[in-house]
């Protein structure tokens, strides 16, 4: 058993057979489960690493920087609304106090759908560049197979993990298939 065994083995129960891992997010980790590695090890070379590690890099960067044009405005904005509704609170009438509120979480909801909108369109944006960046690197059809190949062990590993599901599902075709032809007889 080697030392990242049991904490693949929580992630690989969830389908996830990669996970990488970065603690200043210039040096990273990537931890494989040993088989998925054996057979997509053309996923795993510097050059396609370098990809991923580019991927990663640029979303940093992006989420960084709409962290500090979109979610801190949108949180200054919010922070003024608060501060002014407790300095006016007796000096304006509830309504406007109110009305201070209801500002503030406009504005806190608006500018977090903003944040989170611009976030998924450059994840978006990014991953794919990187997808095509990884396609030219192995080629467009062998990446193809290896995507057919990354389909079939997933399947492969949730059926020998899971096999009385498989089981019980073949039981009731076989029971459904059973009462249709009581019917028809």
């Amino acid at each position: 058993m080697n030392e990242n065994e049991p904490f693949m083995d929580e992630y690989a129960q969830k389908g996830k057979f990669v996970v990488w891992s970065s603690k200043d997010g210039k040096n990273y980790r990537l931890i494989i489960e040993e088989n998925y590695y054996k057979k997509m090890r053309e996923l795993y070379t510097t050059r396609v690493n370098q990809a991923w590690t580019g991927f990663w890099d640029g979303f940093t960067k992006a989420k960084n920087k709409s962290m500090l044009t979109i979610m801190l405005p949108t949180m200054l904005a919010s922070l003024l609304c608060v501060v002014l509704t407790y300095v006016l609170r007796n000096t304006l009438d509830q309504t406007w106090n109110s009305i201070l509120l209801i500002g503030m979480l406009a504005v806190f909801f608006i500018g977090s759908t903003i944040y989170n909108q611009h976030l998924d369109k450059t994840y978006n944006r990014l991953n794919s560049q990187a997808v095509e960046s990884i396609k030219s690197i192995i080629g467009h059809d062998r990446f193809e197979e290896l995507m057919d190949e990354q389909r079939v062990f997933t399947d492969e590993f949730f059926a020998s993990k899971n096999p009385a599901p498989a089981e019980e599902v073949k039981e009731e075709q076989e029971e459904i298939v059973e009462e249709e032809e009581n019917k028809n007889e």
